[in-house]
């Protein structure tokens, strides 16, 4: 009888060790400081890059995407992304490929306030990266679940509320602008009401800023009405929670 020819497998690298979860690139900002480390083994192809001179090394997760996008580590060079590169990295782009301009994120970008952190080495098309130089998230914003009808501004105040090219749900999660948006969460608003609180922190189109002398809680029986991240001007307009506000105006 003929015996069983055994089959060469490759053997599967091991998990780093906890000691290993370090990055091995000597200008590396923050060696011990990632979500995930890469350990680089011959025969590599990732991004079409030459990863020979780096074999045996360990990357971090910025400097993994770096080496990647760019074929370099060394964060001063800012090479123009090659045709090849110019595809959206957000695997929830509905266009990819189709984009009049790429941005390649890179560390220290701080485009609209946004932390940008989480993408550094992306690429992002025109679409996604406004969407998150404006919002703070890369998910696009769920007005599909918006019903013709529930497509108004709740704001108040809003003078054209049913008059807008777009319409944001505001979530939990919300950070455009690095604004407290907690007093709004579960408006909708229109993009000009969107805009102004992410821009400014406040609704009304004439309300001043609260000035620092007067960032006190007036309510006589606050625990510490001086020790507050954030203030809030209560007025004829507050809506928050779809509460009755009008006795604390």
């Amino acid at each position: 009888s003929k015996k069983c020819k055994a089959v060469s497998r490759t053997k599967r690298p091991e998990p780093l060790l906890e000691t290993e979860r370090r990055c091995t690139f000597a200008g590396c900002g923050k060696p011990h400081s990632s979500s995930k480390f890469y350990q680089i083994f011959e025969g590599k192809q990732s991004g079409g890059q030459d990863w020979g001179p780096l074999v045996d090394s360990v990357l971090c997760d910025t400097c993994y995407r770096r080496f990647k996008v760019r074929g370099t580590l060394d964060r001063s060079v800012k090479a123009p992304l090659t045709e090849s590169e110019k595809v959206c990295t957000y695997q929830g782009c509905s266009k990819p490929q189709h984009s009049s301009q790429y941005h390649h994120i890179e560390e220290g970008r701080r485009a609209g306030g946004q932390d940008w952190s989480p993408l550094i080495g992306s690429v992002l098309c025109q679409a996604c990266y406004d969407r998150f130089k404006n919002s703070g998230t890369l998910d696009k914003p769920p007005t599909e679940r918006l019903t013709p009808d529930e497509k108004r501004c709740t704001f108040r105040g809003c003078s054209k509320p049913n008059e807008s090219s777009h319409f944001y749900v505001i979530e939990a999660d919300t950070k455009a602008g690095g604004q407290d948006w907690t007093p709004l969460v579960g408006n909708v608003l229109c993009a000009s009401c969107y805009c102004r609180y992410k821009d400014r922190g406040v609704m009304e189109k004439n309300k001043r800023p609260i000035q620092e002398n007067e960032q006190m809680c007036t309510y006589s029986g606050c625990d510490a009405p001086l020790g507050s991240k954030n203030y809030y001007r209560i007025d004829g307009g507050t809506k928050a929670g779809k509460r009755e506000w009008t006795q604390l105006a």
